[in-house]
């Protein structure tokens, strides 16, 4: 394989990993972001159970403790 050819390679392995670089950084970024939901769904939801528990209680009134 001369130099050429050698510098051709390298150009082609070059771009390959400039795309899957690129293919990764979008995968990254929708993970990111998919947690980013999760987290505040999560969130919402632990708000909702402890609104629940406070309603709760309050219905049961001070003879259930």
């Amino acid at each position: 394989m001369n130099l050429d050819e050698r510098l051709e390679r390298i150009g082609e392995d070059l771009d390959k990993l400039k795309e899957r670089h690129e293919a990764l950084t979008e995968r990254h970024e929708a993970l990111t972001q998919s947690v980013e939901i999760m987290v505040a769904e999560g969130q919402r939801l632990q708000r909702l159970v402890e609104s629940h528990e406070r309603r709760l209680s309050r219905l049961e009134g001070p003879s259930a403790a």
